[in-house]
């Protein structure tokens, strides 16, 4: 991706930014010039499958490169590709050798068949047709037109089971629902056709911090139903992206764990991040529920859920109204409450490994103690008083 400006850059080379202690510049025009590479680089995310992207900025006589991955993102010193066009020569040359791995190209993504492409708009057109039910309920599923949103291409992937389930074919175009930010967990949910159930599914991505104490959601998952916890999701299929044993893990991290003469670290603690999947049945969000006694039920099944999990020894930590759902039936009857999303897992027991060391929720649904106490340990109060907050919302 090459974008180009008249002058402009955002950045400080190294000796300034380190005497200034950062690398942005903050007039409005660099900061406007910043998020306009920022924003490429999250639709290109967005409407692709990829791993890492790189970004030629030229400005004037000079220019940058920049590497993004969902971890950081890695400028260059600038260079004066006029007077001196080695660098440019080089990078070209190299990046034109690169296999499509290491361009940043995700290879368990593909274009599908012409016939799975029809198959997947006919399944995907029929499902939120169909899905009125006999009493109306859940034809208002929000976003869901927007899944065949022609902007986005189509792609076929497969997702491999490291906890639960089997593996999985999908076909996918648009999330009805994802991340704004370029760099972070960067969740995407969608509408899949399963080529695997012959049926429409929910298909979940998103980037979780890599560390031995920090539970992935499938193993929460996997966890839950060892422990037979009631109203939680059904998950047809979850595990970290591997391919031939190397896990898709963004890089950024290295540089800020280096300490030299040669480079400027924004933030010293950037974490590595790993690309999780997650395949479910499709649950609701509430607002297609109806009415206000099915919303108490469902609050009440996630009550259930909560309760059962506490006494097992675990914590949901990040209730929201995002993650109180229902399920239906394929005529559209209710069934019941589930408390989904449960990549914030956590242990009652502080003996345990943490799940993490920061505090985890949705600002507008946690307690009002851990909005006070930065150092407050998660409860079962925390997350009975979120319930309470969902409730009012």
């Amino acid at each position: 991706m090459v974008e180009f400006k008249y002058g402009g850059d955002p950045f400080y080379d190294l000796q300034e930014a380190k005497d200034k202690k950062t690398i942005q510049k903050t007039d409005d025009d660099s900061s406007r010039t910043l998020g306009q590479l920022a924003m490429y680089a999250r639709d290109s995310f967005a409407h692709q499958h990829r791993t890492h992207l790189f970004q030629l900025f030229i400005f004037g006589n000079e220019a940058r490169f920049i590497r993004w991955d969902r971890g950081g993102a890695l400028v260059s010193a600038s260079f004066d590709f006029v007077e001196d066009s080695k660098f440019l020569v080089l990078f070209f040359w190299n990046y034109s050798h690169l296999t499509p791995v290491q361009r940043g190209w995700d290879m368990t993504v593909s274009p599908p068949m012409n016939d799975e492409r029809e198959s997947f708009s006919n399944a995907i057109t029929e499902w939120i047709d169909s899905h009125g039910g006999t009493d109306q309920v859940a034809q208002q599923f929000p976003g869901a037109e927007s899944t065949l949103d022609p902007a986005y291409p189509v792609y076929k992937l497969t997702v491999t089971p490291q906890n639960l389930g089997c593996q999985q074919e999908l076909i996918i175009q648009r999330p009805f629902v994802m991340s704004h930010d370029v760099l972070g967990r960067s969740t995407r949910g969608y509408l899949a056709l399963s080529l695997t159930e012959n049926r429409v599914v929910f298909y979940k991505d998103g980037w979780r911090v890599d560390s031995r104490d920090i539970i992935s959601e499938g193993s929460a998952y996997q966890i839950l139903a060892d422990c037979a916890i009631e109203n939680t999701p059904t998950v047809l299929c979850a595990g970290d992206v591997v391919v031939d044993g190397v896990a898709h893990k963004t890089v950024s991290y290295r540089w800020a764990r280096m300490v030299g003469a040669d480079w400027y670290i924004v933030c010293s603690i950037l974490r590595p991040l790993l690309l999780h999947r997650i395949v479910q049945p499709v649950a609701f969000p509430v607002q297609s529920l109806g009415n206000s006694k099915r919303f108490v039920r469902v609050l009440r099944d996630c009550l259930k859920a909560m309760l059962q999990a506490f006494n097992a020894g675990i914590l949901h930590r990040d209730i929201s109204i995002g993650n109180v759902m229902a399920l239906f039936d394929d005529n559209g009857k209710f069934i019941k409450g589930i408390l989904n999303d449960w990549d914030h897992f956590g242990y009652v027991d502080v003996e345990k490994p943490p799940r993490s060391v920061r505090r985890s929720g949705t600002w507008a649904f946690m307690s009002i103690e851990l909005l006070g106490d930065p150092c407050k340990h998660h409860e079962i109060w925390d997350d009975l008083q979120s319930i309470f907050w969902v409730l009012l919302y």
